[in-house]
């Protein structure tokens, strides 16, 4: 009893020291996309991130015996994470660059609901009362955040929620075969399949061809030419990659540590995380109804830890 619990402990400060890089590396990957002297295509941005993030996790993997190793077992299963995390991470940062910030945030978290869904019903994971009370109060805030059947739905919120149903089945996916891989063969293969699929896009459309003016704004996110990085985007890239690394492993570290319905509402707080973080470096002073929307959402995360002693799932 006293392992398991410790156990579910060590899976939920993974996830807290998770959400926390995530955040910074999203921070970067965003400026340097859209508010940069010189902004980037997504791709450019992520082949740069990748520069440093494959490294550093292969440094991970080798120098760090808790990360698990980097002997793949399953070729399969490494390179499904790899085209569900380059499927999550593209949909991800077009919603960043043709949304709000928390508008196309709060509609990516929908994944912790799709998470503890399909942990109940495809690994058979017993979620109680509290696990589905946090989960639905967050749900409830990013409601209350983006009101998204209302006035502030636009068409590129699509992409959002197309990451977060990816990025479910990846976490779903590590849970289930969390015996087959650790976390760092788990990071690798997801990052792995972001820089692939980035230097494709490159080697295709870097040049700029298959864009125009009447393209718009998602035409350069995701076909525009590439440019030769100058110091502030190699500064960003080597800040976003270093932080993606541990990120990346602490998020499969916790899934593998602990049941999804359990660890899925905690990355809830990224949401205030990220309030924070616009506000910081972007100068976006949240709504009232994004402050209440986080507020019932931290409160979901904490419903989680008011129980510590709580047996595992």
């Amino acid at each position: 009893m006293v392992g398991s619990n410790a156990t579910l402990r060590s899976g939920i400060l993974c996830m807290f020291g998770a959400q926390a890089g995530l955040i910074v590396s999203d921070s970067a990957v965003r400026w340097m996309t859209s508010s940069s002297v010189v902004p980037l295509p997504i791709s450019e941005a992520m082949l740069l991130r990748g520069l440093v993030t494959v490294p550093g996790l292969l440094l991970i993997g080798l120098l760090i015996p808790a990360a698990g190793g980097l002997r793949i077992r399953s070729p399969g299963l490494f390179v499904l994470r790899g085209a569900l995390m380059a499927t999550t991470t593209l949909g991800f940062f077009l919603g960043l660059g043709l949304l709000p910030y928390a508008h196309s945030l709060g509609l990516f978290f929908v994944a912790p609901l799709l998470i503890t869904l399909f942990s109940t019903l495809w690994l058979r994971e017993r979620a109680g009362a509290r696990e589905w009370g946090a989960v639905l109060l967050g749900g409830t805030g990013v409601v209350v955040m983006l009101g998204p059947f209302g006035e502030k739905w636009h068409w590129a919120s699509v992409f959002p929620l197309a990451a977060a149903a990816g990025y479910a089945l990846m976490q779903t996916l590590t849970r289930r075969t969390r015996s087959a891989a650790g976390p760092a063969e788990m990071a690798l293969s997801a990052h792995l399949g972001i820089f692939v699929s980035s230097m494709a896009f490159g080697i295709i459309a870097g040049g700029g061809g298959f864009t125009s003016e009447e393209a718009g704004e998602i035409g350069r996110l995701l076909l525009g030419a590439w440019v030769w990085p100058n110091w502030e985007h190699l500064f960003l890239s080597a800040l976003c990659g270093t932080s993606a690394a541990f990120a990346a492993s602490l998020l499969f570290q916790s899934y593998r540590l602990a049941p999804g319905a359990v660890v899925s509402p905690l990355e809830y707080i990224h949401l205030p995380l990220a309030a924070l973080s616009g506000y910081l470096i972007w100068a976006e002073v949240p709504e009232l109804s994004t402050l209440t929307g986080a507020g019932l959402i931290v409160v979901g995360g904490l419903l989680i830890l008011a129980r510590p002693n709580r047996r595992t799932l």
